[in-house]
This record gives C-alpha cells, sequence and structure tokens, in this order.
C-alpha cells in the first residue's frame, strides 16, 4: 500500500476529480511527503510541531502535514522517487492508546493549486466493541479540525481543504463501496446557504476473501485483494499486478513482496512443526513469538509488531531481550 500507484489507482476510482484518468497521470498530484502511521488522530496530538519547525511555519506560506508529526515520539520520513516511505505502527498509551492515521497525504488537483487531504485505513476485522461507521465520522471530523493554524488561520474557514477518509474493509461477504457525505435537506424554504458540502467526505470499500475477476466494475477491489491477500503466492500476485493492471513492478519491490511471502510460509511451517511437538496452546504461543522475533529482526518496530500479533509490549519485550539487534529500538 505504499507505492504511489497504489494510491492513484485508489484515488481514479473515489476522488470525482480523477474520473476518467489513468493512474499514471494521478501519481504526479501526489504531493512528496505521504506519512505513513506517524499523525496521532487524537486531540491535542494531531498538530504538535517540533521546535525547530515553528519558525519555519510562521514564515512559511503554508505549512504542510509533516508538521503534524509530534517531535517527542516520530521523526518525518520523506519519501523518494515513487516509494512511499514509511511502516504501519501504533503507539500504545495507557488504557486504550493513541489512535493513528495509517495513511495520510495531500493531494492536488487537476488545477495545480487547491490540496485535498486524503486518509486511508486499512481495518482487517470489522470491531465488534463499537460501530466502524462511528469511528470512521470520528477520524473524518477529526482530520478538518486539524486543519485550523495549519491549513487556516483565524476565522477564514474558506480555505479549509476537503478531507476523504478512505477504508479498506477485508473479510466481508461481499465488494462494496459506500460514499458517506454532507447533504443540505430544505425543509422549509429554498434558501442556498454559501459553503462547501464536499469538505467531508467518508469513503468504505468492502472487500471479499473470494478475488473477483478483472473488470471496470471490480478492478480497484481485485487489485486491493490481490496486495492484502495471505493466500496467493508471490508469483501469483506479480502477475496478477503485471498482466491485469499493465505494472511493471520495481526490482526493489519485487524483492520485498518476495521476502514476505517466503517469510510468511517459513512462519507457517514452523508453526506447524512446533504445535504438532508442544501441543496446541503451546505451539500457538510460540508461532507467535516466532512471528514476533522475525519482524523484530526485519526492522519493524515493537510498536508495529504489537499491533499485528496482538501481544502486549511488555510480552514482545521479554521475548526481544536475546534478539542481537540495537538495544534502542526497544524503546
Amino acid at each position: 500500500m505504499s507505492e504511489k500507484i497504489v494510491l492513484a489507482y485508489i484515488l481514479v476510482k473515489v476522488i470525482d476529480e480523477f474520473r476518467g484518468m489513468k493512474p499514471q497521470e494521478v501519481v504526479q498530484y501526489i504531493e512528496g511527503d505521504v506519512l505513513i502511521n506517524k499523525v496521532p488522530v487524537d486531540p491535542g496530538f494531531t498538530n504538535n510541531r517540533t521546535k525547530s519547525r515553528e519558525k519555519a511555519d510562521t514564515e512559511a506560506e503554508g505549512a504542510d502535514l509533516s508538521d503534524e508529526l509530534n517531535f517527542s515520539q516520530v521523526e518525518v520520513i520523506s519519501s523518494q522517487g515513487t516509494r512511499v516511505a514509511g511502516l504501519n505502527t501504533v503507539y500504545q498509551e495507557l488504557n486504550e492508546g493513541i489512535n493513528i492515521f495509517d495513511i495520510i497525504f495531500y493531494v492536488r488537483i487537476k488545477n495545480g493549486i487547491a490540496r485535498i487531504i486524503i486518509n486511508i485505513e486499512i481495518q482487517k476485522d470489522e470491531p465488534t466493541k463499537y460501530h466502524i461507521l462511528n469511528r470512521i465520522v470520528f477520524y473524518v471530523s477529526r482530520m478538518i479540525s486539524s486543519e485550523k493554524q495549519r491549513d487556516f488561520v483565524h476565522s477564514n474557514y474558506n480555505d479549509m481543504k476537503e478531507v476523504y477518509s478512505i477504508w479498506l474493509c477485508t473479510g466481508e461477504k461481499e465488494n462494496t463501496l459506500n460514499y458517506i457525505r454532507l447533504s443540505d435537506e430544505k425543509l422549509i424554504g429554498s434558501k442556498k446557504w454559501k459553503g462547501n458540502l464536499n469538505l467531508f467526505n467518508a469513503v468504505i470499500i468492502g472487500l471479499s476473501d473470494e478475488l473477483p475477476e478483472y473488470d471496470e466494475t471490480y478492478d480497484l477491489h481485485r487489485l486491493l485483494g490481490v496486495i492484502l491477500s495471505d493466500c496467493l503466492t508471490y508469483r501469483e500476485r506479480v502477475e496478477i499486478i503485471e498482466k491485469d493492471y499493465e505494472l511493471e513492478l520495481p526490482d526493489k519491490l519485487k524483492e520485498e513482496v518476495k521476502t514476505m511471502y517466503s517469510l510468511g510460509a517459513e512462519i507457517r511451517r514452523k508453526a506447524e512443526r512446533e504445535g504438532e511437538s508442544r501441543g496446541r496452546v503451546e505451539g500457538r504461543e510460540q508461532s507467535t513469538r516466532l512471528i514476533s522475533v522475525n519482524l523484530f529482526k526485519s526492522g519493524m518496530s515493537i510498536n508495529q509488531i504489537a499491533q499485528i500479533v496482538e501481544v502486549n509490549i511488555e510480552k514482545l519485550q521479554e521475548w526481544f531481550q536475546d534478539v542481537k539487534i540495537n538495544d534502542n529500538e526497544l524503546d
């Protein structure tokens, strides 16, 4: 999901401004710094700036989303070329922890002047403790409210940017696409109030486990299904992407896909052996530990791993004590 061309495929399907364009044409409108799990959603965190940036912000005509980083937690990672830098991570806090935007970035629309803000979230399973739509509304609302003092100041509300929060929900029974937008219902009279109803936009893309055939209706669902599937082999992924979407994946990305597939296959084999020899419960813990250690050795942060394997940080720190890697990565 960190490739700009993939983001462009999503944009041409869900953003009216880019409909009818080729994804390759849209890539140029995605601005350089795309932040991957770096910007906190929660009030009081989103617009925290480093002191070194404050002076520059007052002098610059406009600040970009890199100013949203909380300097005590993370640093800016800037994309180079067509690659969007960054990995999934969630910063833990007391109780429920801090919510982090999965992906957030600016896109310039075709006139080259106006900008919109895009957030993309990947939801593995529909939550049981709350309704997913309520969380989506919260995310869109936070994106809008965080624009103050960054995209507009004082009462200059006409400078607000349109925001889109796009949710990719896997494991659904069918492939779906839903829009949630503002509407103006005239109950009495016909007055049209001035303003932009397009500021608030939420999109939910439901992805079924069964990969759809390639056609105009489901081409985006098929692409996302290929990327997020845990069943396809390395070769199957590459062949579908290059054949159906006429995309030649960079050698570096091919190597990453191959490495992750090989790692996953080895983890499954070892997990099966561990499970058979030590019993189902103990084998499950051993396989989870093996996954965690391999991900840690590959460079993932402890916060990322905690989110993926659903194990608390204290337990992971215990598992990683004997791992030969820089100690500061446990922070």
